[in-house]
């Protein structure tokens, strides 16, 4: 990166915080060939929750007059952004679209200001600010005892893995694709040993696998997500089948399992031995007739 390009970005973030500080009013201070305004945002959002916002802008420059479009942000508060690079994408002839997401941290949480300039020969040439939507914040859950912190546009378990750890626990490792969701969150019931084995994320879409352990007597497993489309609860039951084949190939995890094998061996063991001192008494007792 260029040092002339480092200080338009400076110049940017001046301009910002300088026309933040001027009253909207001021009609002076506002671009007369720039036009910036929200197109999708989501209304309320809730702890943890992932959403996109969409962006729409005029240009009424023609290209020849910028090299390029560049958008910054302000300092957020209790809120992270999933986007690193945001793309303007003209959709008609001077009208952009380009899609911002974030994550809730907190119900504290505030939006950045947006500012999108344009770019000519790393200056600014011109530029115009937008201030964040009011989104409602609502906490979800208060009464519901298998949610799983999870909030998602959709969400499936793909396959679920269960064996016997030991006689008295069982092992369940469960593959959950999702999408728009904040999966890497989940917490399951009130289990003491659980964990995320491995968690991937291509925005929107994640790919989670989570293990847990529960007592051998577990007939299924049960969590609830909040579903954005659906605006509802949805629950999900995991039946624990036992994979006997893993059972089978992996019984050094089962210490039961392990004694068994044990005598097993030395039950083998005590008949060979029985067998050859047999053939020896037997041989010897022919030998002498």
């Amino acid at each position: 990166m260029s040092v002339g390009f480092l200080k338009s970005i400076f110049k940017v973030i001046l301009l910002l915080i300088i026309s933040s500080n001027l009253s909207l009013a001021n009609e002076q201070q506002k671009s007369k060939k720039l036009y910036l305004e929200y197109d999708l945002y989501p209304k309320r959002v809730f702890t943890k929750q992932k959403f996109d916002i969409t962006y729409k802008a005029v240009v009424l420059y023609p290209k020849s007059k910028y090299d390029k479009i560049l958008t910054t942000t302000t300092l957020e508060r209790d809120i992270t952004i999933l986007t690193p690079d945001i793309v303007w994408k003209e959709r008609k002839s001077n009208r952009f679209t380009a899609s911002m997401a974030f994550k809730v941290n907190d119900k504290e949480f505030t939006l950045p200001t947006v500012t999108l300039a344009l770019i000519k020969d790393e200056e600014v040439m011109d530029f115009i600010t937008i201030k964040p939507p009011k989104i409602k914040y609502e906490k979800r859950a208060l009464k519901q005892k298998l949610f799983s912190n999870i909030i998602a546009s959709k969400l499936e378990v793909n396959t679920v893995k269960t064996k016997q750890y030991t006689n008295k626990i069982l092992h369940t490792t469960i593959h959950i694709s999702a999408k728009n969701s904040n999966i890497e969150d989940i917490k399951i019931g009130t289990y003491k040993e659980q964990s995320v084995e491995s968690f991937e994320e291509v925005y929107p879409l994640q790919d989670l696998y989570y293990s847990i352990m529960v007592p051998i007597h577990t007939k299924e497993i049960k969590f609830s997500y909040y579903n954005t489309k659906q605006k509802s609860f949805v629950t999900i039951r995991i039946p624990m089948i036992l994979d006997e084949e893993l059972v089978s190939t992996q019984t050094e995890l089962n210490p039961y399992h392990n004694s068994l094998l044990v005598y097993k061996q030395y039950l083998v063991a005590g008949f060979v031995f029985i067998c050859l001192v047999l053939f020896l008494f037997t041989k010897k007792t022919r030998y002498n007739y």
